[in-house]
């Protein structure tokens, strides 16, 4: 796909793998011949370390999903409506989390992936922001590159009557799918990046995230010890009423 942004001509491209990306980019445009120079976006270190993905995951858990932005006058909401799944390089490997809500066992889980994870490198999410009320993003990172994909087909929100992405009456997934990928490289991540550093200032989002999870869950789990023992106590005096009424007759 090919855009204009702050007189620079850009590119986005299904092709994985720096060197080729490259490679084929050269080739589209001619660069090659004309000593033209094709540079590719390097995204904040936050992003490709992993720690932007540790800070969504922190809002989410902690029931902080919406975040404003803007100004006085036109204030603004992103909203990370739900967690999808996690990846990361850990030492035993490449490890999977899927989390949804935050009961014991989805805590264990994440507590355990997070001790293991030396870097988070894909992150599944749900967000709303500005117009678009249901946008279902993964985020990868690769080295060099991030790499983004969206579910067209998924999304809600202004870019659906876009009169660009009508093709003979109908909506043309591809044109809404490019439109959606433009949105998210050009304004969802930049805005992104921007909040999780104007939040984080000298902050490890990881051991505070590691530490919030393993107090929960140790809360929960003697809630749990205590209904437990209530709820022995409990049979214990119905067996003793029934058998009291048993010697009784």
């Amino acid at each position: 796909m090919l855009f204009q942004f702050n007189d620079k001509l850009g590119f986005i491209v299904d092709k994985a793998g720096y060197t080729n990306t490259l490679a084929f980019l050269r080739e589209l445009s001619g660069a090659a011949n004309k000593k033209k120079t094709i540079v590719c976006e390097n995204y904040d270190d936050v992003i490709k370390d992993g720690r932007l993905f540790l800070w969504m995951i922190s809002k989410i858990y902690h029931n902080e999903s919406s975040i404003n932005y803007g100004s006085e006058n036109t204030p603004k909401t992103i909203t990370l409506n739900s967690l999808d799944g996690l990846k990361g390089n850990t030492r035993t490997g490449l490890n999977n989390v899927s989390t949804q809500g935050s009961d014991v066992i989805n805590m264990l889980t994440t507590l355990a992936f997070l001790l293991e994870s030396d870097r988070l490198t894909e992150v599944g999410l749900n967000i709303s922001f500005e117009k678009h009320e249901s946008l279902q993003l993964e985020i990868r990172t690769h080295n060099q590159l991030i790499s983004l994909d969206v579910k067209a087909e998924d999304y809600k929100g202004s870019l659906y009557s876009n009169n660009l992405c009508i093709k003979n009456g109908k909506v043309n997934l591809a044109i809404l799918r490019g439109m959606i990928l433009l949105t998210v490289h050009l304004s969802l991540i930049p805005m992104l990046s921007s909040l999780y550093k104007s939040e984080t200032a000298g902050v490890n989002i990881k051991a505070e995230l590691i530490k919030d999870i393993r107090e929960d869950m140790t809360n929960r789990m003697e809630k749990l010890n205590e209904e437990d023992k209530i709820n022995n106590m409990d049979d214990s005096t119905e067996n003793k009423k029934s058998n009291d009424k048993k010697n009784e007759d």
